[in-house]
């Protein structure tokens, strides 16, 4: 996920979201925002999908009143 950093259109993006996949679960935090205020906040909050219990290896931790998160996601093959 990406936005532009500046007003310039030819100017970079910037990255501004995550989304992480383990298995049959997907984690996505967005801070992308388009200027409609009510929509910023509900971008703004994490979302996860899964079916059933969360995978084994996927690790969601927030700290700093929730200002930041950390995603730790471990997956093994074993079927090599």
């Amino acid at each position: 996920m990406f936005k532009k950093c500046t007003d310039n259109t030819k100017g970079p993006s910037c990255n501004c979201g995550v989304s992480v996949r383990v298995g049959d679960d997907t984690y996505v935090h967005n801070q992308c925002f388009d200027g409609d205020r009510k929509q910023d906040v509900e971008n703004r909050k994490p979302k996860i999908w899964n079916n059933g219990e969360i995978s084994k290896g996927l690790r969601i931790v927030t700290f700093n009143d929730g200002k930041d998160t950390n995603v730790s996601a471990l997956t093994i093959n074993l079927n090599n």
